[in-house]
């Protein structure tokens, strides 16, 4: 399951979500063009998913984005709502391939010159899970404390990582500490 909300000061023609890109021949993107959300993963040359459904963007709120593939079907939602999907190539049935490459958030990891403009928040990207196969209420709340997850917090300066369990933080003092709780 992937998901995140989105919210646009400027909406272009080539806006990327993300994009997780080794080179021409292995990518995973999810791009929004002229109010179509497409998602796709090219892995050694072979589509193994290119689906799009209709989605139109909005400067005004910010919009719960799901793509979820459970069994033979891949499934997309936007505010809770299942969206008719076009299979563009590749197979439904096609699990995703792993690849070894960055992900980067609100650009083309090829070509900087495709950035988004707008609000990118809670992204999540959960292996091996389809949290739903049906209409649903978005998230009302953040993701984080109050859910039973874990944090993981990247210090880009050291490159560090520090997992965290929202129910060990305790106070910002000590999170802002960088001390592994």
């Amino acid at each position: 399951t992937i998901e995140f909300q989105v919210k646009w000061s400027t909406v272009n023609n080539n806006d990327y979500i993300f994009d997780q890109r080794l080179d021409a021949n292995n990518y995973m993107a999810c791009i929004v063009q002229s109010n179509v959300l497409y998602f796709s993963q090219y892995f050694a040359s072979v589509y193994k998913i290119y689906i799009s459904c209709p989605f139109t963007p909005s400067t005004s709120i910010f919009q719960h984005v799901e793509i979820t593939r459970s069994g033979n079907q891949y499934y997309m939602f936007v505010d809770g709502v299942s969206q008719t999907i076009t299979l563009i190539d590749g197979s439904m049935s096609n699990a995703l391939g792993n690849i070894a490459a960055s992900l980067v958030i609100g650009t083309n990891g090829a070509d900087s010159g495709y950035g988004i403009q707008a609000w990118i928040d809670e992204l999540h990207i959960s292996k091996g899970i389809a949290r739903r196969t049906s209409n649903f209420a978005p998230p009302t709340i953040e993701y984080g404390y109050g859910y039973n997850n874990k944090v993981l917090i990247i210090d880009f300066n050291t490159l560090s990582m520090i997992n965290i369990d929202d129910k060990a933080i305790d106070s910002f003092s000590s999170w802002n500490s960088g001390t592994d709780l």
